[in-house]
C-alpha cells in the first residue's frame, strides 16, 4: 500500500499544485512558509494583486481623476472586467453579475427590491443558526415591513450536525402560498455543509416563492449554476475563496428574468450605463443588466486586487479545479479519520457528506489549547467558540503534502496537549 506521504508527493506532481503556490504570498513561520488552511475566512493575496495596488497608486499620481479614462485599463472598466471574470464560477450570464458594495449591504438592497410581502404571502424561510449577519438582515427587513420574526420567519432546524433537504422541502410545501422568499446560505459557515440548492430552489419556485442566496462561503468553493437553477438573486463577499483582500468589495447576481430598464428599487448615479452617465439626466436610465444596481463610484483600490486575483484563478478550468479541491479535502479526511477513531477520541468531524473545502472539528476537551499549539507551529486554522476548529484546503494554493503535514502535526499536538506523549 502506498504511504500517504508518497501519495501526497505524487498527487502534487501530477496536478502541479506546488507550482501554483508561487502565485501567492504566504505568512512566514520561523523563516519558512506557514501552513495556511484559512481560505474559508481570508484568502491569501495573489502576488499580482499586491503589484496592481502599487500600479493604481502610480496611475492616480500620474492622471488624477483622468485615471478613470486614461489608465490602462481605464478604472471605470474594472467593475465590468471583474464581473466577467466571476461568471464561470457562478454559472451566470454576463448581464446577471455586478461587483459592488459589501455582502450585507447588497443583501439589504436585494431584499428591499424583491421582498414585497402581502397579507397572503409574507413568510421567509431560512436555515436555523445562519451566519449572524444574515439573521440580523432578515429580522430587520421583517421589522422594516411591520412584521415580526415570530409571525413571518420560519427557521428549518438542523438534525444532528446538519440539515436534511427533505426538511426544507416539507416546510416549503406545508407553508405553501404564504411563503414570499426562501433565503439560504449556499454553504453553511459553521459546519461547511453544502445545501442541495437546485432541489430546494425548484421546490420554492413551485410554490411561487422567490429563492435567494448568501454565497459568502460558496463562491469559489463549490460549483454553482445560478442561472440554470433559476435563482432569483444572490450576493457574496470576495475575501474568502476569491482572495480579494480583507473587507474586499462584494457582488450580486440578479437572474435575467428580473432585469429590465426600470432598474432596481433603490437607484444611484453609477447604475446609469457608461454612455449616459455623464449626461447627468435627472431621470434614471438603466440597462437591462445587474450593473444597474451600482449606486456610487466603486473603490478602485478594492476592485484592482480582486480583479488581479480573479485573473489568476481563471487560468484554471473551474470543473478541474473543483475536482482537485475535492481530492484535497478527501485526503484531509483520510488524515483526520484515524484520530477520530482512537479510544476517547478528542474530536469528531461534524461536516456532513455534502460539503466544499471546509471541514469542522468539534473538540471534547482542550480545544482552545490545541488550536493555540497549532498556531504556535505555524499552522493557520480557525477557532470558533465554544469548541470548534474550522479548516479549508484550497487547490489554489494548498498542496497534498501540506495536508499530510497537517495530519502529522495535529497528531503530535493531540499527544502533547492531552498528556499522551
Amino acid at each position: 500500500m502506498e504511504h500517504p506521504h508518497d501519495y501526497a508527493l505524487r498527487m502534487d506532481k501530477q496536478y502541479g499544485l506546488a507550482a501554483r503556490q508561487t502565485a501567492y504570498v504566504f505568512p512566514q513561520h520561523k523563516a519558512q512558509q506557514a501552513l495556511y488552511f484559512l481560505g474559508n475566512s481570508l484568502g491569501l493575496p495573489a502576488r499580482e494583486a499586491q503589484q496592481v495596488v502599487y500600479k493604481i497608486t502610480d496611475e492616480w499620481a500620474a492622471h488624477g481623476v483622468e485615471g478613470f479614462f486614461a489608465a490602462q485599463p481605464p478604472w471605470w472598466d474594472l467593475e465590468t472586467e471583474a464581473a466577467a471574470q466571476l461568471t464561470p464560477w457562478l454559472g451566470a450570464q454576463p448581464e446577471e453579475v455586478a461587483v459592488l458594495n459589501s455582502l450585507t449591504v447588497n443583501l439589504h438592497f436585494l431584499f428591499l427590491h424583491f421582498y414585497k410581502p402581502t397579507p397572503q404571502r409574507f413568510k421567509i424561510i431560512v436555515e436555523e443558526k445562519a451566519f449572524p449577519s444574515d439573521q440580523y438582515l432578515v429580522q430587520s427587513q421583517l421589522e422594516f415591513h411591520g412584521l415580526t420574526p415570530e409571525v413571518a420567519l420560519i427557521e428549518v432546524p438542523r438534525k444532528g450536525h446538519g440539515w436534511s433537504t427533505q426538511d426544507f422541502l416539507e416546510v416549503i410545501e406545508r407553508e405553501g402560498d404564504t411563503v414570499a422568499l426562501v433565503f439560504l446560505g449556499g454553504v453553511n459557515y459553521y459546519n461547511g455543509q453544502l445545501l442541495d440548492l437546485s432541489t430546494i430552489a425548484a421546490a420554492a419556485q413551485q410554490q411561487g416563492a422567490l429563492f435567494g442566496l448568501d454565497l459568502a462561503h460558496a463562491i469559489g468553493n463549490v460549483p454553482l449554476a445560478l442561472h440554470a437553477w433559476q435563482v432569483d438573486f444572490a450576493a457574496w463577499c470576495s475575501y474568502k475563496y476569491l482572495n480579494g483582500g480583507p473587507g474586499s468589495i462584494g457582488g450580486l447576481f440578479v437572474h435575467d428574468k428580473h432585469l429590465d430598464k426600470q432598474g432596481p428599487a433603490l437607484k444611484g448615479w453609477w447604475g446609469v450605463p457608461k454612455d449616459k452617465r455623464f449626461l447627468m439626466d435627472p431621470q434614471f436610465t438603466a440597462g437591462a443588466s445587474a450593473a444597474a444596481w451600482h449606486q456610487s463610484t466603486p473603490s478602485i483600490l478594492a476592485l484592482a486586487p480582486l480583479l488581479a486575483a480573479l485573473k489568476v484563478r481563471n487560468r484554471l478550468d473551474p470543473q478541474a479545479f473543483f475536482d482537485e479541491q475535492k481530492m484535497l479535502t478527501d485526503f484531509l479526511k483520510q488524515q483526520l479519520m484515524p484520530l477520530t477513531q482512537q479510544v476517547n477520541a478528542p474530536f469528531e468531524i461534524i461536516t456532513p457528506s455534502r460539503h466544499g473545502a471546509q471541514l469542522t472539528l468539534i473538540f471534547r476537551e482542550k480545544g482552545k489549547m490545541i488550536f493555540d499549539h497549532l498556531q504556535a507551529q505555524g499552522v493557520y486554522v480557525d477557532w470558533r467558540e465554544p469548541n470548534a476548529i474550522r479548516l479549508a484546503p484550497t487547490a489554489l494554493y494548498n498542496t497534498f503534502e501540506e495536508v499530510y503535514l497537517l495530519g502529522q502535526i495535529l497528531a503530535e499536538t493531540l499527544d502533547h496537549c492531552l498528556g499522551r506523549a
